[in-house]
């Protein structure tokens, strides 16, 4: 997890293999892994795009391995 994600609050966007919007959540300053774990525990969760809540700026795309 980049340093710069850790303090943040992230607006989490999971979406599923053709770029459908599955689920979201906000995660609070120090919830960012707990949260992204979270999301992958749904299958059709393809990959999460995080933005910095706040801004809304882009921040990373997270994909499964």
């Amino acid at each position: 997890m980049p340093e710069v994600m850790k303090n943040r609050i992230l607006s989490l966007r999971g979406f599923d293999s053709r770029d459908m919007l599955i689920e979201a959540t906000l995660a609070q300053p120090g919830e960012a892994k707990e949260q992204i774990l979270s999301l992958l525990s749904n299958d059709k969760v393809a990959f999460i795009l995080a933005h910095n809540a706040k801004q809304g700026c882009f921040s990373c795309r997270i994909e499964r391995e």
